[in-house]
């Protein structure tokens, strides 16, 4: 990670956390291109590279103006599942692992995480790495960061997005593959 510091639309300075740029060096196939692509309630869904166990990285810029809320959900063909949804009013994102696999070594690994987006316009970019037992979320260039531990019985293979209560535009959606 390169870390760095912003200023806030708070006006208070906070530290940035980005993926490194040596990272490039481990995509592989571009497996998903969508230039632009308006979501609504209904959701879009992409599949995920099934290779080296499904890790994949995956980039967007979600433009949420128009709605409420953006749902992000990494699923299985086993019905497990990741939703990280996106809260324009409260300019947070969530991550909600209740149901992202093998959860019941801890009373405690079940759970919902939120971080502030540090946005104050609806726009988020999201840069997301997928591996067998983390998945790691990284906005607006660092601006937020979240990290899960996740213990899916099979690969997650599909990522859907919906809206609720309006429409929004993801533009620039990239998948790809990563180089064991």
């Amino acid at each position: 990670r390169d870390l760095g510091l912003f200023r806030a639309a708070d006006g208070n300075i906070y530290l940035a956390s980005a993926p490194a740029p040596e990272l490039l060096a481990l995509r592989d196939k571009l497996t998903v291109n969508v230039k632009r692509t308006n979501i609504g309630k209904k959701a879009k869904t992409y599949s995920l590279p099934a290779t080296n166990s499904g890790a994949c990285e995956i980039l967007m810029d979600i433009d949420a103006r128009k709605s409420k809320q953006i749902d992000l959900v990494l699923a299985n063909n086993a019905g497990e599942k990741v939703v990280m949804a996106y809260d324009v009013a409260w300019h947070a994102l969530s991550f909600d692992r209740r149901e992202s696999g093998i959860v019941d070594f801890s009373q405690d690994f079940p759970a919902v995480t939120v971080s502030p987006t540090f946005e104050d316009n609806g726009k988020i970019s999201l840069r997301i790495f997928i591996d067998k037992s983390s998945i790691e979320v990284f906005g607006n260039n660092g601006q937020f960061v979240m990290t899960n531990l996740v213990f899916p019985k099979n690969p997650y293979t599909a990522l859907s997005i919906s809206s609720t209560d309006g429409n929004a535009k993801i533009e620039n959606l990239k998948i790809y593959s990563i180089n064991e």
